[in-house]
């Protein structure tokens, strides 16, 4: 069984992923907007699909995190957790501006 580190780490690596895969699609949807519509489109939705990635994982890793930190959780981890949340609050809000744009 993956150590309680590790399963946190994993969450918050799968967060990170999507999130900068969501950027990557936000810029490309900006980029194309008057271009290539139906391109910017595509990458529009791409993104929403990363953002919702990045959602799922979040709540499955809130989840474990909730659960494992019931019984002892490490300081370092809990802070990683909890910058990670913050950090995770912004981009998505960032992000979506970039797409309502």
């Amino acid at each position: 069984e993956l150590s309680i580190m590790k399963k946190i780490k994993m969450y918050l690596d799968r967060i990170k992923d999507e999130l900068h895969g969501a950027k990557n699609y936000a810029e490309c949807y900006v980029y194309y907007k008057t271009s290539k519509p139906e391109w910017s489109r595509k990458y529009h939705d791409m993104a929403m699909q990363e953002l919702n990635h990045a959602q799922n994982f979040k709540d499955m890793g809130t989840q474990e995190y909730e659960e494992i930190s019931k019984t002892y959780i490490s300081p370092e981890c809990k802070e990683e957790w909890e910058e990670c949340m913050w950090k995770y609050a912004d981009k998505v809000a960032r992000i979506k501006m970039m797409l309502e744009a």
